[in-house]
């Protein structure tokens, strides 16, 4: 718009005599994309925001590749994550969290690629909350053994075949961090 102006002024003719003749429709789609706009920023500044990292962790076992799922506070099978503390990058909270509720020492993991972000909304106790979650993918040794942090809530961990994991995870959102993950080692591999 600012763009148009300019053009408007260094052709010399007025601006307003310009925008009053422009079609009625312009200027109503003008109102509903400002509207929509609006609308939009107010529910999200009604929303609390979390902001989460966690990981897609795998590892070669006896010729097999295996992701590590945790059985999460909801019953749900799920990945590591967490929010991401003070101070702390979204890598270092990945770590951290993988570490905390399964037991893998960070000592033990290799970063290997960020896979991205998800975004998701929720209502917890009343409130509503956006959630931004980023996700690396880690290696970890091939003998590595998880174990459920009952401190963190997490009761069950599982490793699953590659070739079962999209399959088995419980939440259907992070399917495409999942399969980006999958592709990268796929590749990595040939």
């Amino acid at each position: 718009m600012l763009t148009l102006a300019r053009e408007m002024e260094e052709e010399g003719g007025e601006i307003k005599e310009r925008l009053s003749t422009m079609p009625l429709f312009c200027f109503l789609i003008g109102l509903k994309i400002r509207a929509e706009c609006g609308r939009i920023m107010k529910k999200l500044s009604l929303m609390e925001s979390e902001y989460s990292a966690g990981g897609v962790v795998y590892r070669r076992w006896h010729n097999k590749v295996q992701i590590l799922f945790i059985l999460d506070p909801y019953g749900e099978w799920a990945f590591p994550k967490g929010h991401i503390e003070k101070e702390e990058s979204n890598q270092e909270a990945a770590w951290r969290e993988i570490e905390e509720e399964t037991g893998l020492a960070k000592s033990g993991l290799r970063v290997v690629e960020y896979l991205g972000e998800l975004e998701y909304q929720f209502t917890f106790t009343n409130r509503k909350i956006h959630k931004l979650v980023h996700f690396y993918l880690f290696e970890a040794a091939p003998e590595a053994q998880a174990t459920p942090q009952p401190g963190e809530k997490i009761t069950a961990v599982k490793w699953v075949d590659i070739d079962k994991a999209v399959e088995f995870s419980s939440y259907k959102n992070v399917g495409r961090i999942l399969k980006k993950g999958i592709t990268y080692i796929q590749n990595a591999d040939n």
